[in-house]
């Protein structure tokens, strides 16, 4: 008999390196739509799913706890802001990433001009 491993639904589309472009899960479209649509809780479940990836991700760019902590933050608070802006049938990670990345330049952009 073999044993078979289910995946939790919101790590479903998550590929792994070398695997592939990530495919949206169903339930993520339909949690993105719901958030898109103003339901606060839809968005806590985005932030739950993707916090972590987001924070690794900008973790590897700033080396710096703070910065990471403070860039995820304004990630996420851009990301409600514009809400409306993703397209639901798309993975949601790689839309959050691109915030994350951009957030994440111009912080090192503004760093400079302090320095």
């Amino acid at each position: 008999m073999e044993e078979v491993m289910t995946v939790p639904s919101s790590a479903s589309h998550v590929a792994e390196p070398g695997s592939g472009p990530a495919v949206p899960c169903p339930d993520d479209a339909a949690i993105v739509r719901a958030a898109i649509g103003g339901d606060a809780r839809a968005f806590e479940q985005i932030v739950g799913a993707y916090h972590r990836r987001v924070f690794n991700f900008l973790q590897q760019m700033t080396r710096q706890r703070e910065d990471t902590e403070d860039l995820t933050q304004q990630t996420f608070i851009k990301a409600y802001q514009h809400i409306e802006r993703v397209d639901p049938e798309r993975p949601i990670i790689n839309w959050l990433l691109t915030i994350a990345r951009r957030t994440a330049l111009n912080h090192f952009r503004s760093a400079r001009k302090w320095e």
